[in-house]
């Protein structure tokens, strides 16, 4: 049990009665809908490297390390 109408060309269903009814020469409402800006994407993470300063050596050069690593922002490999 419903109502149906029909608006804009195809048949529409409603399970109660509507008020004011839809208007079979209008359209029905379109939402238009703002696609998002696009942004810049998120930098990658931050790497890493582990020295070891008692040895003043990173890892893996030295295995173990007796005062604690310490994490160090990587740097990149100078090219000769």
């Amino acid at each position: 049990m419903g109502w149906w109408w029909i608006a804009g060309g195809t048949y529409n269903f409603y399970p109660a009665p509507v008020y004011p009814y839809p208007s079979p020469w209008e359209p029905p409402a379109v939402d238009l809908v703002t696609p998002p800006v696009a942004s810049a994407p998120p930098p990658p993470p931050t790497q890493y490297w582990y020295f070891c300063r008692p040895s003043n050596q990173y890892y893996p050069y030295v295995a173990t390390c007796p005062g604690g690593w310490e994490q160090v922002p990587a740097q990149p490999v100078p090219h000769s």
